[in-house]
């Protein structure tokens, strides 16, 4: 947990618990960790201090340092477990799950505290591969609440400490990568109390998580204008896939589609805003390669924007990104 300030509702809901695991131990991870942890005197809490707040792969990557089990489950501190949590998992991990194999990875369903619209639509949207009734593998799982199995997170050299969103993704995906299995259990209930209640909250909230643009860009960096063609060709393709998925479980689905593609186009168009500034700061753009005619147009751009040429530099910039258009989607 990376804020023990704010994990008093997890921390209860782990103290309600209809079972309890052998041996088991929480690591709290956080400015506050030693005070919280002596309000919950009945909890196994070994507090893990820090002196400032880090970002959340690096607060995990702090405990999973510091723990020793056979199995690590990561809990955010605006999770409210459901009671029998403990028992469903520790069942799936001794009996196994999809024709009997324990997974590698087990990621619970991600319900909405208050499950207004804006709460559905931002679980619907970001969190959709775990809402579902429908158990079964999965291409990556959230962090929320996964459990993990420690061999198979160690291999992989478990969270990514400078990304700033997109770690989940980011680490089990790499397990995919490895061959080890995932697997997604809607009867293991995890409430989230992210607090995207209201319109203006959920649709910052897809904006902000633009800021994962270098991760997103990782493997196709390049010096490249703002591409309208690839924020739309992406939040088609998430909201396709999520529909192959959702539509015939989630009640009322297609109601909601049209607004999880708005919030698809806004976090889409903040990686490309967000890659921009990364390019324009301490000019990065001279140092990334220029493999298609527009990018070209971009890089000329970005020159006479820094030689305080803004017209010139803007007429480039618009001839960049009428280029961009005849060229696939980047990422």
């Amino acid at each position: 947990m990376g804020r023990p300030e704010r994990a008093g509702i997890t921390l209860r809901s782990l103290a309600e618990q209809d079972f309890f695991p052998p041996s088991w131990e929480i690591l709290l991870v956080g400015v506050k960790a030693q005070a919280v942890a002596e309000k919950f005197a009945e909890l196994p809490i070994v507090a893990l201090p820090l002196e400032k707040n880090e970002l959340p792969p690096k607060t995990r990557l702090i405990g999973s340092d510091r723990a020793k089990a056979e199995w690590f489950i990561f809990v955010d501190d605006d999770m409210e477990l459901a009671p029998d949590f403990f028992k469903r998992l520790h069942a799936i991990i001794n009996t196994g799950a999809d024709g009997g194999k324990v997974p590698d990875a087990i990621g619970a369903k991600l319900p909405g505290v208050k499950n207004n619209l804006s709460d559905r639509l931002t679980n619907l949207s970001n969190f959709w591969s775990q809402q579902g009734d429908r158990p079964g593998p999965r291409p990556w799982l959230y962090s929320a609440a996964i459990a993990i199995r420690a061999e198979a997170y160690n291999k992989v050299g478990g969270f990514n400490p400078h990304l700033p969103n997109g770690e989940d993704i980011d680490l089990t995906q790499k397990l995919v990568q490895a061959n080890y299995h995932l697997h997604y259990e809607p009867t293991l209930i995890a409430y989230h109390n992210h607090g995207r209640t209201t319109p203006a909250r959920m649709l910052a909230y897809f904006w902000k998580n633009g800021n994962t643009a270098i991760f997103f860009n990782q493997d196709s960096a390049a010096t490249r204008c703002f591409s309208i063609k690839t924020v739309i060709c992406h939040a088609w393709n998430d909201s396709r896939n999520n529909r192959r998925l959702n539509a015939l479980q989630i009640p009322r689905f297609y109601r909601y589609l049209p607004f999880i593609f708005i919030n698809y186009l806004i976090f889409q168009s903040s990686i490309e805003w967000h890659y921009q500034k990364y390019l324009w700061e301490n000019s990065q753009f001279r140092n990334l390669p220029l493999p298609q005619p527009g990018d070209q147009r971009s890089f000329q751009a970005f020159v006479r924007f820094k030689k305080n040429h803004p017209i010139h530099g803007g007429l480039l910039y618009i001839w960049a990104m009428l280029e961009d258009f005849r060229h696939p989607a980047r990422r």
